[in-house]
């Protein structure tokens, strides 16, 4: 019998390390759509400056950069502002019009520390953690107790 490992059946392009944004916003790698029947952002804000106001989106693009994106219809949360929250953005690959898609995070008026993910899940071509960007170092698995 085998057992596809979460290791394997997910992937990860390049994060958000954790930052703090002030007036700007920060984008992961793109994922290849083609590679998975869906992806999730999962986010995490901080300490909100004073009137922090932090958006969080997704964005699709033709281009295997993430070059020319434009946002995903209905992949927007605004206005996150309470600090020491996480957030989820899901899409199907179904919902895309282009082929890659990528998380963006931005910050307004104060400086607010943010961090995200995109998790490429249900891939096509198991397995997919060769996809991952070259900023994932460690993947382990806890080895059953005999």
């Amino acid at each position: 019998m085998f057992t596809q490992l979460l290791k394997e059946r997910d992937s990860l392009p390049k994060p958000i390390f954790p930052q703090s944004l002030n007036g700007t916003s920060a984008t992961t790698g793109p994922l290849d759509m083609s590679l998975f029947s869906r992806c999730q952002l999962i986010g995490s804000v901080g300490a909100l400056g004073a009137s922090g106001n932090t958006a969080a989106y997704l964005q699709e693009s033709n281009e295997a950069n993430g070059a020319n994106a434009t946002n995903v219809s209905g992949g927007a949360i605004v206005n996150i502002a309470s600090s020491n929250g996480a957030f989820t953005i899901e899409v199907n690959a179904t919902q895309l019009t282009k082929r890659y898609v990528q998380g963006v995070i931005g910050v307004s008026t104060t400086a607010s520390l943010v961090c995200g993910f995109l998790v490429g899940t249900e891939g096509r071509y198991p397995p997919v953690n060769n996809n991952d960007n070259s900023t994932v170092v460690v993947q382990r698995i806890v080895t059953p107790n005999p």
